[in-house]
């Protein structure tokens, strides 16, 4: 029988413009006692496991848990354009279980802290892409930060991911706007580069500037910019106008 940790309650909305469901309020952490009892976590602290559940309408959900990394430094893995879809979802689906599955299994990344995914998570925003791209055992312990791509600029980006210090005035399409978070010593500023105008470059500036300010109080010795749009390529893209 599935144990409750918690009275952790999920209540699922329509999406702003499809029928599509989808979850994004913040869910209750739990640690364990030595007993093996669960007990609510009032804060997140490095090198610590946190358990979490969903309860909903009387459904229990599996219990899950992640492991914050340890202070200090740190390693992250970098993923780009997963693109689910764009060679077929079955194929695509079980092509990116298996990077999952490489990232949090081999030793060559046992030492990493969270997962970057650089824009193109989807190829056309159906649901059946965010299935294929969300549903893996992986994601339920492993963080992942996003970057918005060109193939999911669209609302249905922001309703499927969280993130944090969101921009509401700089970078915004529909998809979202920039934003930013800060690991340990590190801060990292996370663009939207499909707003590619010259005011939408100097807003991205502004944002940058802004996020820099805001955190300067937080021993910060590294900053590291993600957006999906190479800005030096020799591929496909080298002649597109918003590169040259």
């Amino acid at each position: 029988k599935q144990k409750t940790i918690g009275l952790t309650t999920a209540t699922f909305t329509p999406a702003r413009s499809n029928s599509f469901y989808y979850h994004t309020e913040d869910t209750l952490l739990y640690t364990k006692t030595a007993e093996g009892e669960y007990k609510e976590a009032t804060e997140v602290k490095p090198g610590q496991t946190y358990y979490y559940q969903l309860n909903n309408k009387g459904k229990t959900g599996e219990i899950y848990s992640f492991s914050t990394g340890k202070e200090g430094e740190f390693s992250f893995a970098l993923v780009g354009d997963p693109q689910i879809g764009s060679s077929g979802i079955v194929r695509d689906d079980a092509e990116w279980e298996n990077v999952l599955n490489t990232v949090t299994e081999s030793e060559l990344f046992s030492d990493i802290s969270f997962l970057i995914s650089a824009g193109d998570q989807v190829h056309a925003n159906s649901e059946e892409e965010y299935d294929a791209y969300l549903e893996h055992n992986a994601l339920f312990g492993l963080p992942v930060a996003t970057a918005v791509g060109n193939h999911d600029d669209s609302n249905a980006y922001a309703q499927h991911f969280n993130v944090p210090n969101e921009s509401e005035e700089y970078g915004v399409t529909a998809a979202g706007g920039d934003y930013y978070f800060v690991y340990n010593n590190t801060l990292f500023l996370v663009l939207n580069s499909n707003a590619r105008s010259q005011e939408d470059v100097e807003g991205h500036k502004a944002f940058m500037q802004e996020a820099i300010e805001e955190t300067k109080n937080r021993e910060i010795s590294w900053k590291v910019a993600v957006f999906h749009h190479s800005i030096f390529t020799v591929a496909s893209h080298a002649h597109d106008s918003y590169i040259e």
